[in-house]
């Protein structure tokens, strides 16, 4: 990620942060998990503990969609058998490993996704229009940082919170509130765009207005039935969606509903 602007101080800059799986790429989940299959064979020889369905995949019977890569982690040491003290002190290790095996994967030709249709115009958009683009995704750092390289969408993303750094997501807000001051945009006017129920509750939680995009796995209604107020079917036409996520930031901070 490349920061952007002239250092200037930005107040009232308005921040688009964008989950990463589902929201931005289609099909970038599957190396992923795959790489955390690696990582966990090659730390506890436990054999693959990830099922595949048309409901989605699953790791000891909960479902992956919209968990952060420390949470997958730790999931998986439990499928493995190891008591909770055991699984701390792997899941550096485990989160190290599965950081590796993501980039051999990804050398080895495994797919790291596609662009969600329309996305990209809506990144140019916002930039265009002087809103700062960041992530808040369960992508552990590094990870993020490669798929969104193979996928050319990195050039956009300014900051962010990351899978590795917080035990549940919606603590991954404050990491990329940070960063943001790091670039000098103090008190700025959040939206965040996440396309599953665990992405409405994180907002909820963190106090973030949200506006969630029916691109991954879960449809309109389901989105709506986790809280999400806002429901978008896509990113197109680009200028009509910057509108609602900027009018969605600036009316918190004009005084409006989260």
């Amino acid at each position: 990620m490349t920061p952007t602007g002239d250092g200037r101080d930005r107040l009232g800059t308005v921040v688009v942060l964008f989950d990463v799986d589902g929201t931005l790429l289609h099909g970038s989940a599957d190396t992923h998990v795959r790489a955390f299959a690696d990582a966990l064979a090659a730390v506890t020889g436990h054999p693959d503990p990830f099922v595949w369905s048309d409901d989605g995949i699953t790791c000891g019977g909960e479902p992956l969609s919209g968990r952060i890569d420390n949470e997958i982690v730790r999931m998986c040491l439990r499928s493995a058998g190891l008591a909770d003290a055991d699984a701390a002190r792997q899941a550096p290790v485990m989160m190290e490993g599965t950081v590796a095996a993501y980039r051999a994967r990804l050398a080895a030709g495994d797919r790291p996704g596609t662009a969600v249709p329309g996305v990209v115009a809506v990144l140019r958009e916002l930039r265009d229009r002087g809103a700062v683009c960041g992530l808040l995704t369960g992508n552990a750092r590094q990870i993020a940082s490669a798929k969104l390289s193979a996928c050319g969408l990195a050039p956009f993303f300014s900051l962010g919170g990351f899978g590795d750094e917080g035990s549940r997501r919606s603590e991954l807000f404050a990491g990329a509130l940070a960063e943001a001051g790091a670039l000098g945009i103090d008190h700025p006017m959040l939206c965040y765009v996440g396309d599953t129920p665990l992405d409405v509750v994180a907002a909820r939680d963190a106090g973030v207005p949200l506006v969630a995009v029916a691109t991954g796995r879960f449809d309109r209604l389901a989105l709506q039935h986790a809280g999400a107020a806002t429901v978008l079917a896509g990113y197109s036409p680009a200028a009509a969606t910057c509108d609602i996520l900027v009018d969605r930031a600036r009316s918190v901070a004009a005084g409006g509903q989260r």
